[in-house]
């Protein structure tokens, strides 16, 4: 078979590798690569030959469409809004390494990518976007920025309604190496990233480190042994669960240039020995960077193999069960003053059998955290000036898809004056914070796969508020009858108001409307388009 040829062959270059050659100096340089790759090539022979049944899975990986798979190397993905969006890294050829987005379209197909926004990709090399679970917070990698430290660097990106307002080094984690690829846990306070700094096992290793209340990350920490071998550890992706890891390497034996493998956490600071994941997910090519969707069983990986489109192909497979997270539930609290319904910045401890998580809500009294599912909690909360809060919730397992709401109020010690109450009830008239145009085609009321993907993105960054109020407001250009551009108008206000409807987005109040023609300076691409103004109370 292929891996007795394979060993046979390993055997016959050992044996004459001392022979003498006509291009010595040519010759000599091929030696040392060959060399450098032969215990490589033996342990994964070894691996072969002694692969159990059990090492096989029944789900065989399927690649993705043309929308995000092409001749160019795709890798790296991260995929968000309950399945719906995708964030991936393409190369290229070489010349250019960046980000790119992509939503999944009515009929379950991947549309066409394009790169994301222009402050996170540069003409310098961009990868491996991360978010943090509640999507306010992501991690990328940025190479030959004029803030770096080294050849490429670890960089944070804050959101806010779904919009980039702030890129920064990550303190703390960069050196004069290469830093890239990070990972970040559920609750955004401990990161995983490649590195290839001094202090390493060899090539490229996985370090640690976790999030300061200074704002500052720890002096990053190397996992050492079990995870780091002499060889390359790259592309790790902490679960949901902040226990499960999974990883590319070739210094673990394995079938190929590199394969993906999956270790568990044995205790705060140790890992188990990393567990081979096994055909067809692996392959005799490059596998790299592993995904698991937020339901826990679908994956998302790259892989250099016979059938691809070309390079590094994202491909797509359903876990079985040994090879999966933990299930965890992801929780998102608001702590609120009962009489004011003002938000409160307070510490809540979450209780269990002995176990105490403490999170502190911020100003706006918001937190986030991720917890084991179908287990009771007792929830507590103390502040000066009002009485102590303590409540039991169940929190069952959502099946990964969104996350569970808390809702924890205080009450005052004293009740304010009758005024203050009465005061507190009355609305302030909402305040426009955002407006989102998509376009078009002439006579078409269709989403195009460009007002797809900004939908998707727009209703992801919607997801989790109860606060919005929402107007869509159609247009037309001012070709045609009138009356028909109106009717077409409120076509295209309906077509964007039921997709928001049907994306699972609390909100206050949903007005659609249809303008008819647009009087207003602009090309007619520019006039055929859909207003949507977001307010919050």
């Amino acid at each position: 078979n292929d891996t007795e040829n394979a060993l046979k062959y390993y055997q016959h270059y050992q044996e004459m590798k001392d022979s003498r050659y006509t291009n010595k100096e040519r010759e000599a340089q091929l030696e040392h690569l060959y060399d450098d790759l032969l215990t490589e090539r033996f342990t994964n022979c070894a691996y072969v030959k002694e692969m159990k049944k059990h090492d096989y899975i029944a789900a065989l990986p399927v690649g993705l469409s043309a929308g995000v798979n092409t001749d160019h190397d795709e890798y790296l993905p991260t995929v968000i809004s309950n399945g719906e969006v995708m964030v991936f890294t393409r190369d290229y050829r070489n010349t250019d390494e960046g980000i790119m987005v992509s939503a999944k379209g009515p009929d379950g197909e991947w549309l066409k990518a394009r790169k994301i926004k222009r402050d996170i990709n540069t003409r310098k090399n961009e990868g491996m976007a991360k978010f943090v679970a509640h999507s306010r917070t992501f991690f990328f990698a940025g190479c030959g920025r004029p803030d770096g430290m080294g050849g490429c660097d670890i960089y944070g990106a804050e959101l806010e309604n779904g919009e980039v307002t702030l890129i920064y080094p990550a303190e703390g984690l960069n050196s004069t190496g290469w830093d890239s690829q990070p990972t970040v846990s559920c609750d955004g306070y401990t990161i995983i990233f490649a590195s290839t700094r001094e202090g390493g096992l060899g090539g490229s290793d996985l370090w640690t480190s976790t999030l300061q209340p200074s704002g500052v990350w720890s002096p990053p920490v190397n996992l050492g042994a079990p995870i780091n071998t002499p060889g390359d550890e790259e592309a790790p992706y902490l679960a949901t669960d902040s226990r499960t890891l999974y990883f590319t390497s070739n210094g673990h034996p394995g079938m190929g240039d590199g394969d993906l493998f999956v270790a568990r956490m044995k205790n705060d600071t140790e890992w188990h020995k990393p567990i081979n994941m096994g055909y067809p997910i692996n392959s005799q090519g490059k596998e790299l960077g592993f995904y698991v969707q937020g339901n826990g069983r679908t994956g998302y990986f790259a892989s250099r193999r016979f059938g691809g489109r070309g390079g590094l192909d994202i491909y797509q497979v359903e876990l079985p069960e040994h090879l999966r997270p933990e299930k965890t539930v992801q929780v998102e609290g608001r702590v609120r003053d009962v009489v004011t319904n003002e938000p409160l910045s307070v510490a809540v401890n979450i209780i269990r059998q002995g176990v105490s998580k403490t999170v502190e809500s911020d100003e706006d009294g918001w937190f986030y955290t991720c917890l084991e599912g179908d287990k009771a909690y007792t929830l507590q909360a103390e502040l000066d000036g009002y009485e102590l809060f303590m409540a039991a919730a169940y929190l069952a397992n959502n099946d990964y898809e969104g996350s569970t709401l808390l809702k924890v109020g205080l009450k005052p010690d004293t009740p304010p004056e009758a005024v203050s109450i009465s005061a507190s009830v009355e609305q302030e008239e909402p305040e426009e914070i955002r407006r989102t145009e998509l376009y078009f085609d002439f006579d078409s009321y269709h989403l195009t796969e460009k007002t797809l993907l900004d939908l998707s993105l727009l209703a992801q960054s919607l997801r989790g508020s109860d606060r919005w109020r929402v107007e869509v407001v159609g247009y037309a250009d001012g070709t045609g009858d009138a009356t028909y551009n109106k009717r077409l108008s409120e076509q295209r206000a309906r077509t964007v108001a039921d997709f928001l409807k049907s994306s699972d987005i609390e909100i206050d109040n949903l007005r659609q409307v249809g303008m008819g023609s647009m009087k207003a300076k602009g090309s007619a691409a520019e006039l055929r388009r859909v207003d949507v103004v977001l307010y919050k109370r």
